[in-house]
């Protein structure tokens, strides 16, 4: 599982959203991006691996940038962090599906909180997943 943060603004609040999930995810589950076509790039290698898109939009470029690759981000559980609450902002940031809106001015607890939920759900159904894997094999061993 990995948890893939988006920032093109390095430094200040990049840090402090990476310090969020760091106290939920662990530092191998996490991979950053500064640069939106690096972001592009590795949504299309391998879907299979990446479970939540953490996306720190700073400033209205930011999420210019991330509509142009929407195709690549739809699909995936996407938390945002965005600079304002305005009407246009949201509805644009809407068109990415995000599971969990936020904002800059945020402590980020609220984005930790979900994140760990995010996490949680997902390893339990991979652990679901591997059990009913196992009884399938475990069937067609007996039923052979």
């Amino acid at each position: 599982m990995k948890v893939i943060l988006y920032s093109a603004l390095p430094g200040g609040l990049s840090i402090q959203v990476l310090g969020s999930l760091n106290r939920t995810a662990s530092p191998e589950q996490i991979e950053v991006y500064e640069d939106v076509r690096y972001l592009m790039q590795r949504l299309s290698l391998n879907l299979a691996d990446i479970s939540i898109l953490v996306l720190l939009v700073q400033k209205k470029q930011d999420l210019s940038d991330l509509l142009l690759i929407r195709n690549h981000i739809i699909g995936h559980r996407v938390i945002m962090v965005l600079p304002d609450q305005e009407p246009d902002t949201l509805s644009k940031a809407h068109l990415l599906y995000p599971r969990f809106l936020t904002y800059m001015d945020s402590d980020f607890e609220d984005l930790n909180a979900v994140l760990g939920k995010m996490i949680h759900y997902i390893d339990i159904n991979s652990k679901i997943r591997n059990v009913l894997k196992a009884e399938n094999t475990y069937l067609q061993a007996i039923g052979s």
